[in-house]
């Protein structure tokens, strides 16, 4: 799919939940919204959109694109306005417990079999979030945070096998387990964005301070300069720049001082097939773990790395036989980076070796550099 595909999917998705009509003409979109959220977005109830440069013929017709104002005003409106809805995995493909645990690492390329214990449904809240970092420069990040209901953590999940087609499933909204959930993923996003967080403050407060410095240079050379020209008469000149400064430094920690933000902008509640696998090694009954797996997000719950504790994969097997995460396995298998450089007796490829001091009668002549050094301090 098209970017432009896109925008016009997102288009007639919101306009839809607005209540509104869209319809389109040789290339252009005809809008019509009520005209409470038309004045939301700041245009007349009924207007004109394309999503390429407009013609001379459509000139009127606003440009709807990445960056224009209308698609900002859209999804500003629809972020503060919420989505909430209520779905149902339908019929998911046979083999898509197979291929969710392939997508993992647990197949049997890494030597284990998976036996399926049991299926059930599950009952998955989805909350989407935007997290908007802003201090001198703006970042806006989209999460989609998953709660299975009767679990007490949450997980992140990836985008893209949630497009999956789903179908309309009303449900009485139940306030109390909604708010469960809810709490859940708040604590599971504040963990997981925990460390962009701390490098982007770390940034930030790194140019705050390179800021405050330049300033407190500039104007100290400034005073200088004025006290070395006219000592007797700066006194004025001097206040004014002192002031100066300090609305400089004001505004300097008003540009560099980070804030972080986190705003809810959808709810959604879908019912999919969940599975109970066992995993274990090849040609053994000793079971290594049990791994839950729901047919809409794919992600394998229920592991924890053997050497760091995470939840989160890809997994492999190590050579002790224990389920590990791959950034533990190099270390678990006590596999060591190759060293870089020749050892120092081999000479260069191309060059012609020089001939050797004879053998000293007494071995070996090279000494170590602490043996040299206290040789140098008697």
């Amino acid at each position: 799919m098209s970017e432009a595909d896109d925008l016009r999917a997102f288009l007639f998705d919101a306009v839809e939940d607005l209540g509104g009509s869209i319809s389109e003409c040789d290339g252009v979109l005809e809008v019509g919204l009520p005209p409470e959220f038309s004045e939301r977005i700041e245009l007349a109830p009924r207007f004109t959109l394309t999503c390429a440069t407009p013609a001379a013929s459509h000139a009127d017709a606003e440009l709807l694109a990445p960056g224009s104002y209308v698609l900002e005003r859209f999804s500003s409106l629809m972020m503060r306005r919420g989505r909430w809805d209520s779905a149902r995995l339908g019929s998911p493909p046979d083999d898509w417990v197979t291929e969710a645990l392939r997508a993992h690492g647990l197949d049997g390329s890494c030597g284990l079999e998976a036996t399926l214990e049991s299926l059930a449904t599950a009952r998955i809240w989805a909350f989407t979030f935007r997290v908007t970092l802003v201090a001198d420069e703006k970042r806006e990040m989209f999460f989609a945070v998953l709660v299975r209901e009767g679990e007490a953590s949450g997980w992140i999940a990836d985008w893209e096998p949630l497009e999956v087609p789903l179908e309309p499933a009303p449900i009485a909204l139940d306030r109390e387990r909604l708010m469960t959930s809810y709490r859940i993923a708040a604590e599971t996003l504040t963990e997981h964005a925990r460390p962009e967080v701390r490098a982007f403050r770390k940034t930030c407060l790194t140019l705050l301070d390179e800021e405050v410095g330049r300033i407190f240079r500039y104007f100290d050379r400034t005073v200088d300069e004025i006290r070395q020209a006219s000592p007797a008469d700066s006194e004025g000149l001097l206040r004014a720049i002192e002031a100066e400064r300090g609305r400089r430094l004001v505004e300097a920690a008003e540009r560099f001082t980070p804030r972080a933000q986190a705003s809810l902008c959808a709810v959604r509640y879908v019912e999919a097939p969940e599975a109970l696998v066992a995993l274990c090694r090849r040609n053994s009954d000793e079971t290594l773990a049990r791994a839950r797996v729901d047919a809409w997000s794919r992600v394998i719950r229920g592991i924890q790395c053997a050497s760091c504790n995470r939840t989160q994969g890809p997994w492999r097997v190590s050579q002790l036989g224990a389920v590990e995460c791959i950034q533990c396995l190099p270390m678990a298998n006590g596999s060591a980076r190759p060293p870089s450089h020749r050892p120092s007796g081999t000479h260069r490829r191309g060059r012609k070796a020089s001939q050797g001091r004879p053998r000293s009668p007494r071995g070996c002549m090279a000494r170590s550099r602490a043996a040299v050094g206290s040789h140098r301090h008697r």
